[in-house]
Order: structure tokens, then C-alpha cells, then sequence
């Protein structure tokens, strides 16, 4: 036997699908719309987030904003780091 026959053999004929189910981004979840087969996605709607709490506020919460670039030179106390030298 070669090896594309045993690798034929093994894999056997195509698996039967039984049940889908639609793929929402987290943290949303799947809700059954009522009617229709629930094995089917076609029925199957976003729901609601299982969980909704607020986290602490922590330094990379920024990272999650939309960037918006600073024009102007911050100057404080004498120094400005837009220019990297003092301003007297």
C-alpha cells in the first residue's frame, strides 16, 4: 500500500455537519431567536454580553482611544520636550 492510500483510508468519507452556530466577537454571546432549528445558525442572534462590569482604571486604558497626535509643544516649568532643551 502507498502512502496516499493509507492516508485515504484514514481519513474516511467527509464528516457530516450536525449543528452550527454563528461566531460573535467578545464579549457577546449567541441567543436562540425562537423559532427554527436550533442546529441551524440562520436561527441563532447577538446577545447581550454575559458579562458587563466596568474594570479599574489602569495605564494602558489608553491604548484602547483613538490616537489623536499632540501639535503643540507641551512646555512645563521651563523644559520643552517638543524641542528636547529648556526654554528660559
Amino acid at each position: 500500500m502507498t502512502s496516499t492510500e493509507e492516508d485515504s483510508s484514514k481519513s474516511g468519507s467527509p464528516s457530516t455537519v450536525y449543528r452550527t452556530r454563528p461566531a460573535y466577537p467578545y464579549p457577546s454571546v449567541e441567543k436562540y431567536s425562537g423559532s427554527g432549528d436550533v442546529n441551524d445558525a440562520a436561527n441563532w442572534e447577538e446577545g447581550e454580553a454575559l458579562y458587563s462590569n466596568l474594570t479599574a482604571h489602569w495605564l494602558g486604558v489608553d491604548f484602547f482611544d483613538v490616537f489623536t497626535p499632540v501639535m503643540e509643544p507641551y512646555v512645563k516649568r521651563g523644559w520643552s520636550a517638543f524641542h528636547q532643551c529648556l526654554t528660559w
